[in-house]
């Protein structure tokens, strides 16, 4: 179903505008989440390497996992990564589609016959 966006009702406009402002800065605090969470996993991640508790032959994947066994902490921080990547990827999709959903209307308004 194509979204319901009268172009000629301001106030439908305005609603629109505003809940994709909305969403826009959902994904910054998504995208913040998620580098913060990163930065504590390769923090710790450069300690456990120095400190031979981790090989450095191992994927940073499978390193991870392995540094989210040591410590709840750690266990957090690998969830609120894949989460955070999760929802931020999630909102990339919602405000891609509300462009789309702008730019065809706009289209179609364009080649209205005249």
């Amino acid at each position: 179903m194509l979204y319901e966006l009268d172009f000629n009702d301001a106030e439908s406009l305005k609603k629109f505008a505003v809940k994709t402002v909305e969403l826009a800065e959902n994904y910054q605090m998504a995208r913040e989440n998620y580098a913060n969470a990163l930065k504590t996993l390769k923090v710790e991640l450069a300690k456990a390497y120095s400190e031979g508790r981790i090989k450095e032959s191992l994927s940073e994947d499978k390193a991870y996992i392995m540094l989210s066994n040591e410590s709840e902490d750690m266990k957090m921080a690998l969830e609120n990564v894949i989460m955070g990547e999760q929802t931020y990827k999630g909102l990339e999709k919602v405000l891609s589609a509300r462009e789309a959903i702008v730019t065809l209307y706009q289209s179609i308004l364009k080649n209205l016959p005249k």
